[in-house]
């Protein structure tokens, strides 16, 4: 080590800064002009050039290219020159650079110690060969002597190992990644695992995607309770059917009611994800479940409204190397609409939901760096609007039914931030998405036939399913330890599936204008795309109308 050099007055450590400073200016109008031997070195997915530069620490400070650098941490918390995690990316870096260019006694600054003593002293790392010592050294020297200084000089992308995510741009990812250092041989399998810790999990699930299937068999359930409530027509003689008008009459003067809930669960995944040598990347799926309760009014023949409140429970799992979940949940409501004449059916649905719950995404061990969890609570609000219309055309044989089914849902994610995860937590920005959906389908029916106490009557509905691209906007997260933010694409397309659904509705009793039934149905949806693995769904519940 440097013998002691007693301290120059303030006064000339100024000038001699002020004189660099002005030389540097001069000389050095960009970085590396002054710098040798500039290496492209990779840590974690950090790429940067690194150089060389001889000159005393007060004179080059403040050049540039010093305390930018990947490795410099400004953080004095090693005592006794013991690695930790303030001073472990000098090491790194300094280890790295040596094995690139063979030149001894190049210096890593992790901290520049201006306060503790009455002369500056900067704490580095430097590799060389001396009697006596460690070849691979934490130590000090003075500022005012001339030394050789590691230099950052620039980024670059020429990943060692390269990163075998194809799906979110490679300087997303860097982006992301930057600063965060990792003593870890660069692999493709490696980087794989940094990447997955860096990115979110499966962010395609993100918004009212991983919600879609839930809003989409909700409003299904609530639209397909909103059935007119039909008149009980008694055929008496001429006497008795002029009275039976007239209670008719009477009767349908006065709204009726029906009250009604039901249950509903299903499966729903993700429609294409990235499949690699090493994992996967984007994939996950959710299950659902929840209630449904509303009360029905027939205003007239023609209209009738009701409104529901609802309950959802969502487990949206992600499947990739390290796993994860989100558990949301919570409640809802709305309204709906519904209009008959003649064989002729439209009905409207206007609803809103909101949830919220844990999420946990599990970061891989890779390297020095440990397994764990990056979690947080996120929250979202869903709007959903949706329309039916129909027309029955009855048969001697079965009721033929056409319909069209018209589903959107707008989405919005509150943001929210990871802890536990460390260096990997994530800040994850508002989203807004839009998703649409629609079913083009025919429901076969028996044929219609006088009312009875414990009559059965089953259906079956096959349709053409669509899901629309909406060009949803990229989601936005940032990484907390080094603020970088990137814009990750949803990749969103158009797709066209298969869809089979089977029900049955029992009526249990009926006296006079107050009756009750039983109703259940379920289905699968099978699409177009060989990752999508065919989704169920599963509802049903009890009406009473009085």
């Amino acid at each position: 080590m440097d013998a002691l050099h007693l301290p120059k007055s303030k006064a000339v450590r100024l000038l001699g800064a002020f004189v660099a400073g002005a030389c540097a200016f001069t000389i050095l109008p960009s970085q590396g002009l002054a710098a040798d031997n500039i290496q492209e070195i990779t840590v974690g997915l950090t790429c940067a050039n690194v150089g060389r530069e001889t000159g005393k620490w007060e004179d080059l400070e403040g050049t540039g290219g010093f305390l930018d650098a990947p490795w410099y941490t400004g953080k004095k918390e090693s005592q006794n020159w013991q690695e930790d995690n303030s001073n472990k990316a000098s090491r790194i870096w300094s280890e790295l650079y040596y094995e690139k260019t063979n030149l001894q006694w190049t210096r890593f600054l992790y901290y520049s110690d201006k306060s503790s003593r009455s002369y500056p002293v900067n704490r580095h790392h430097r590799w060389a060969v001396k009697a006596g010592h460690s070849s691979s050294l934490f130590t000090w020297v003075h500022s005012d002597t001339s030394q050789r200084w590691g230099r950052y000089m620039s980024n670059c992308e020429t990943i060692e190992g390269g990163i075998p995510i194809s799906s979110v741009s490679k300087a997303s990812i860097l982006e992301l990644a930057r600063g965060i250092n990792i003593d870890v041989k660069n692999t493709a399998a490696n980087n794989f695992k940094i990447a997955l810790n860096i990115l979110p999990r499966a962010h395609t699930a993100t918004g009212g995607r991983a919600t879609q299937e839930y809003q989409y068999q909700l409003s299904d359930v609530v639209l397909d309770s909103l059935d007119p409530v039909q008149p009980h027509e008694v055929k008496e003689s001429n006497e008795v059917e002029v009275t039976t008008k007239t209670d008719k009459q009477s009767r349908q003067s006065k709204p009726a009611i029906e009250a009604w809930i039901k249950t509903l669960s299903g499966h729903h995944s993700v429609f294409d994800y990235e499949r690699g040598s090493h994992g996967t990347f984007g994939n996950w799926e959710s299950n659902y479940s929840g209630y449904v309760i509303g009360v029905n009014a027939n205003l007239n023949k023609n209209l009738s409204v009701s409104g529901f409140m609802n309950r959802a429970d969502i487990d949206v799992s992600f499947l990739d190397a390290g796993g994860g979940y989100w558990r949301p949940s919570g409640y809802g409501g709305g309204i709906s609409l519904g209009y008959q004449q003649g064989n002729f059916v439209a009905k409207g649905l206007l609803g809103k939901s909101t949830i919220d719950g844990l999420h946990s995404r599990g970061l891989l061990a890779v390297g020095d760096s440990e397994a764990g969890l990056a979690y947080g609570d996120k929250k979202a609000e869903i709007y959903t609007v949706s329309l039916i219309s129909s027309y029955k055309m009855k048969t001697k044989l079965a009721t033929f039914e056409p319909e069209i089914f018209l589903n959107a849902n707008k989405n919005y994610d509150y943001q929210w931030n990871e802890i536990g995860g460390g260096d990997f937590n994530l800040r994850y920005e508002n989203y807004d998405d839009f998703f649409l959906r629609s079913r083009l389908a025919v429901k076969i029916s028996p044929p219609l036939a006088t009312e009875e106490t414990n009559r059965f009557s089953p259906y079956l509905r096959i349709g053409w399913l669509a899901d629309w691209n909406t060009n949803n906007r990229d989601v936005k997260v940032q990484n907390i330890y080094n603020n970088n933010r990137a814009s990750l694409p949803i990749n969103q397309k158009h797709w066209n599936g298969l869809s089979i659904e089977t029900g049955l509705n029992y009526l249990v009793s009926k006296q006079g204008d107050s009756q009750t039934s039983i109703n259940v149905k379920g289905g699968i949806e099978t699409w177009d795309s060989s990752e999508k693995p065919t989704n169920w769904n599963i509802s049903g519940g009890i009406s009473i109308q009085f």
